[in-house]
């Protein structure tokens, strides 16, 4: 016997307002992000009761600027946090831009945030580089030197794919030993 889905409840501003606090308790969001959930939520609706959908978007729009008042939501602090995770992560500056572009974020907000991490940190591309290659476990990071040297083009070419320029895989995967690359990691 299958399941019946529940259906949606008809959206009203004091639902949409709940919505988005409950969505901004669980996660961090952009302004773009929390705009896409709500007018999910708007579609769902719509299909089942009859709202007028403009009407509708005019009261996420209220509520996204409800939040913003609040400081609840905040793409500068949303782009500062999530560039410090990702590059803890390391994560190539490259696929940084990409992703908070994904989630809406202005591209001057990005450069903001990047341009405050950069000032702050010498050798960004060098020190994430490193970072990632340690967590892969690519280069001098490999415990055997023959493995290394049979591996090397794999890795190369992982680093490529996760947005590293070749001048900087090329140092990190070639590094004889981790002496070379410590000065990136602290």
């Amino acid at each position: 016997m299958a399941e019946q889905q529940k259906k949606p409840k008809k959206i009203t501003p004091k639902r949409l307002y709940n919505i988005a606090v409950y969505y901004l308790q669980r996660y961090e969001s952009s302004v773009e992000s929390l705009r896409r959930v709500l007018i999910r939520r708007i579609d769902k609706s719509a299909l089942v009761h009859e709202i007028d959908k403009d009407e509708a978007v005019e009261w996420a729009e209220d509520v996204i600027k409800k939040m913003m008042q609040f400081d609840f939501v905040n793409d500068e602090r949303y782009s500062e946090n999530q560039i410090r995770s990702m590059f803890q992560k390391g994560t190539s500056i490259y696929k940084m831009k990409a992703k908070l572009k994904s989630k809406g974020v202005p591209d001057e907000t990005i450069e903001t945030a990047l341009s405050l991490f950069v000032s702050v940190t010498d050798n960004v591309d060098m020190r994430v580089a490193v970072k990632y290659a340690k967590r892969r476990r690519f280069g001098a990071f490999r415990q055997s030197k023959e493995v290394r040297k049979e591996k090397r083009n794999k890795d190369m070419a992982a680093m490529s794919r996760a947005g590293f320029d070749f001048g900087s895989s090329k140092t990190v995967i070639d590094a004889e030993t981790l002496e070379e690359l410590e000065e990136f990691l602290t």
